[in-house]
């Protein structure tokens, strides 16, 4: 039996050079741009999305006060939840299932409206 080095099996490759670090611009800057051509990406479902996102994300899903209650409530995933499971200040976000399908639904119709003129 014979063992076939590494160097063999891989020569030796030339090392490419890494592209430079890209930094995705920031939201006013995406906003404005798409304004610039004619698209609106700063629809109403796409700032509620954000501001579920930062919430989920930055506050862990804690509804802190009431406008963010009033806000992100699902009354139609409560229905069929006990009194104990309704959201309220200091509980979590409830996002229900028809709810979670339709967020990514929503910005992919912003995407397709501003991906056109692009």
């Amino acid at each position: 039996m014979t063992t076939t080095s590494k160097a063999k099996l891989f020569p030796a490759r030339q090392r490419c050079s890494r592209a430079a670090k890209f930094d995705s611009p920031g939201w006013k800057t995406l906003a404005t741009a798409h304004a610039v051509l004619g698209s609106v990406v700063g629809t109403e479902e796409v700032v509620w999305a954000r501001d579920l996102r930062h919430l989920l994300t930055h506050q862990n899903g804690a509804l802190r006060t009431e406008s963010a209650l009033t806000k992100f409530r699902d009354l139609d995933a409560e229905r069929d939840e006990d009194e104990v499971d309704h959201a309220h200040v200091g509980g979590k976000v409830p996002l229900g299932v028809p709810r979670a399908l339709k967020i990514p639904d929503s910005l992919a119709a912003v995407i397709r409206t501003a991906d056109a003129p692009v």
